[in-house]
């Protein structure tokens, strides 16, 4: 969606080699994901399956899962999944951002009170269930599918988990 495409963007800005996608929610991870995918392959350059991973549901697998190294950016599709990722490092004493950076989805709280602060992709979630729940009605309703939809407004936020 949305979301994913303004990563992209900043991840384009920044010439970003090294990128993996954190995925740890049912099915909004992998909207991310395609919008992602779609910038990319429009500017020439292909994310592989292999920087989609799905993040661990149990928390002792997660802790172990970040001792792999990954190196380079890694992109969460939430900022809770995120700011958790941030604090896991600490642990393992790996710097962020100076030897791995954080960026997540969302909106959380949590993305301001992890250290460092966590970089943001943030939209109008209201805004965005709002319009959704709408074009289901009048699909329901009315018996046609809306194709002019509200634009919904997606800002970067830079903060200390990336350079």
């Amino acid at each position: 969606g949305k979301a994913g495409e303004e990563v992209a963007r900043f991840l384009l800005k920044r010439k970003e080699q090294r990128i993996w996608f954190l995925d740890g929610t049912e099915e909004y991870g992998k909207v991310v994901w395609q919008g992602m995918q779609k910038i990319f392959s429009k500017k020439g350059c292909f994310l592989e399956e292999e920087q989609y991973l799905e993040i661990p549901k149990d928390r002792d697998l997660r802790r172990m899962f970040y001792k792999i190294r990954l190196g380079g950016l890694l992109v969460f599709a939430s900022a809770v999944q995120g700011a958790e990722a941030v604090g896991y490092l600490h642990d393992l004493e790996i710097k962020v951002p100076e030897e791995i950076e954080v960026m997540a989805v969302g909106k959380e709280e949590t993305a301001l009170i992890c250290r460092p602060q966590l970089t943001t992709v943030e939209f109008d979630k209201k805004r965005f269930v709002r319009q959704v729940i709408e074009e289901l009605y009048v699909q329901m309703i009315k018996g046609y599918i809306l194709t002019k939809s509200g634009k919904i407004s997606v800002k970067t936020i830079i903060r200390g988990s990336s350079n």
